[in-house]
């Protein structure tokens, strides 16, 4: 293991307070640099955040949704614009991860941290954690699914369960907001389905699509989303 994945699943970093910046012709917060949790052009596994980024027109609004957030940083499509100051709400439904999302954002006010798995009701589930550390070492491979997790070493564990639009009614999500990204390993189109996209219009759709063959694709046109972008197993889709 690298040092740096040492330093990222070893000891909680320091607290350090958010610190104001200036973006364009307004100050906002922005989320520290924090022990291993180090600044870059992008965090993404396909530089899907640098392509979002470049999509957002000037003056659209600064709010963005994680599903599956993970660690909030290794791989996100989120973690650059928290940096940026806008607010954030991750959504995450292993513990652990939840933990390790305070830790990247510390006490920034722009984060929102939910523990849960997004699902078609409000309650409780049994949630596969994939424990192959070898091939999966942030066990991004967990899910609801029992058989997303390739080979048999998992764990199960009782996680709470909830549309997404809830969460979004729960914190006064506004309407018309930047970006919805969802990676929820075979769950993917579930969590879209919840999403209320009638209501809640994010500008910009980051799905992770490839094992739904058309079907993501067929479920957003209708709600007036195209495809920009097709990066790794991720499609970027647009507002109309």
């Amino acid at each position: 293991m690298s040092m740096f994945l040492r330093r990222l699943f070893g000891a909680k970093p320091a607290e350090t307070a958010a610190v104001p910046t200036v973006d364009g012709d307004r100050e906002v917060l922005t989320v520290p640099e924090r022990g291993p949790y180090k600044r870059k052009d992008s965090y993404s596994q396909h530089g899907e955040d640098r392509f979002i980024k470049g999509l957002l027109p000037a003056g659209h609004p600064r709010f963005i949704v994680d599903v599956g957030a993970n660690d909030g940083y290794s791989w996100s499509n989120s973690y650059l614009f928290g940096t940026l100051g806008y607010k954030v709400l991750l959504v995450e439904p292993m513990p652990d991860y939840v933990q390790k999302c305070h830790d990247v954002y510390g006490d920034a006010p722009n984060a929102i941290i939910e523990q849960a798995a997004i699902a078609g009701e409000l309650g409780h589930a049994e949630f596969h954690v994939n424990t192959d550390v070898a091939a999966d070492l942030l066990a991004m491979r967990s899910s609801l699914a029992r058989e997303m997790i390739p080979g048999g070493q998992m764990r199960t564990i009782e996680v709470p369960t909830t549309p997404l639009y809830l969460l979004l009614e729960k914190h006064d999500w506004p309407t018309d907001y930047a970006l919805l990204s969802v990676d929820a390993e075979g769950g993917d189109l579930d969590v879209l389905k919840t999403a209320r996209l009638d209501t809640y219009r994010p500008m910009l759709i980051c799905v992770e699509e490839q094992m739904f063959g058309n079907a993501i694709h067929n479920f957003l046109a209708p709600l007036g989303y195209e495809r920009s972008a097709t990066l790794g197993p991720n499609g970027i889709y647009r507002r109309r």
